[in-house]
């Protein structure tokens, strides 16, 4: 998996691998490098969003980049691994969380129901994922 593995900053990233291919690692790793290169390059965090199909995944995700920053003793990393800078989430709870921060926006969240909302926020995602394909 590591060799089909490519990071580009600024760019959507979709890893598909079998099971104890070392997706996770290398997404941790992917997430700490690229925190690491633009926090050089630009002189402060990324922001960077890890979606995933379960909960028991998203938690995982966030238990090994806590991980990781304990291992190296990395404050700064720890630090933005708590931040709102990184947001890691089932893709029910980003694209949740997205509509509410668009609710509060949108003068027109009375006449559309939230479930509409979500509905069209999942097959905008599902589109994005079959392009990149």
């Amino acid at each position: 998996m590591q060799e089909n593995s490519n990071l580009y900053l600024n760019k959507d990233k979709i890893v598909r691998a079998t099971a104890g291919a070392g997706k996770t690692t290398s997404l941790i790793e992917d997430v700490y490098q690229t925190y690491k290169s633009h926090k050089s390059t630009y002189g402060k965090a990324p922001k960077i969003l890890l979606t995933t199909f379960t909960v028991k995944a998203a938690n995982e995700l966030s238990e090994r980049l806590f991980s990781k920053a304990s291992k190296i003793d990395d404050k700064d990393f720890l630090s933005y691994c708590l931040s709102s800078n990184l947001e890691v989430g089932t893709m029910h709870s980003v694209f949740s969380s997205i509509l509410n921060q668009l609710d509060q926006k949108l003068p027109v969240k009375k006449y559309i129901s939230h479930a509409y909302k979500l509905n069209c926020a999942k097959g905008f995602f599902t589109e994005a994922v079959e392009r990149k394909s």
